[in-house]
């Protein structure tokens, strides 16, 4: 091949590669765009009183994202320790890995994990009484997305608010997000996983390098070793106060 051939399709690859990376970017930005206007959009279309008792609630589903996304994190895709989990001292870390069984949740897994939780808190950060409204809640539905940079959580949380005769529904769902990089963590986590079963002996600083993640190495015994892979840019808010997000989880030859 010439070499005009080959400066063209060189050319060619760029426009292709950029043209990607504006598109991945364009779609990143307009979907954090529209859950912040899809609360705004339903906060506009109440009368005040009861857009401030929305706004209450939907600070209220933003809280326990972050704090489930924080959970998920420190139990390794669930949001709570297994039966089996390892005891550190302190903390109680799960197994991701058992010999040749692999204990971490998939992805899918992990997501309906985050919604369960998210399910169970919710009601325990909204008020059910005011000055003004008594507030009637239905179990809320959560349905979470995770994808490269962000998670996003769907609410459907149809509060009934009454004041005398009158009577609001929330029929619009909560849309909040928290841009974490969970993704792109559990895939670290998940190859780290896939190697601890095929060859553990062989999971060192060379091959982590090749993850493009920071990664916590901690030996816990001769068979046990935790592994911590952190978010340093950006704070959660949980229960555990402001945090950075982490995944952690150990594995066990």
């Amino acid at each position: 091949m010439n070499s005009k051939g080959q400066t063209t399709i060189f050319v060619v690859l760029g426009i292709v590669i950029l043209a990607s990376v504006a598109i991945g970017y364009y779609l990143m930005s307009s979907s954090q765009i529209s859950a912040a206007e899809s609360e705004a959009e339903a906060l506009s279309q109440l009368p005040s009183d009861v857009a401030e008792v929305r706004k209450a609630m939907s600070e209220c589903v933003q809280y326990t994202l972050e704090d489930a996304i924080v959970q998920a994190g420190m139990f390794g895709g669930f949001t709570e320790a297994k039966q089996n989990a390892l005891f550190t001292g302190n903390d109680f870390v799960n197994y991701a890995s058992e010999g040749k069984s692999r204990k971490l949740p998939s992805i899918e897994e992990t997501k309906e994990n985050i919604a369960s939780y998210m399910e169970t808190y919710i009601p325990d950060c909204i008020e059910t009484e005011n000055e003004k409204f008594k507030i009637t809640l239905p179990s809320p539905k959560v349905s979470i997305d995770i994808s490269s940079r962000k998670v996003l959580a769907e609410v459907d949380y149809k509060a009934v608010l009454k004041s005398g005769e009158t009577a609001y529904t929330f029929s619009e769902p909560f849309v909040v997000e928290s841009p974490v990089r969970f993704l792109e963590l559990y895939n670290a986590a998940d190859r780290i996983v896939g190697k601890a079963i095929e060859s553990p002996e062989n999971i060192n600083v060379d091959y982590l390098l090749t993850l493009g993640e920071e990664v916590d190495v901690i030996p816990f015994d001769e068979k046990s070793v935790i592994y911590r892979i952190p978010d340093k840019s950006v704070s959660l808010d949980s229960e555990l106060g402001t945090v950075n997000f982490a995944i952690v989880f150990a594995t066990k030859a």
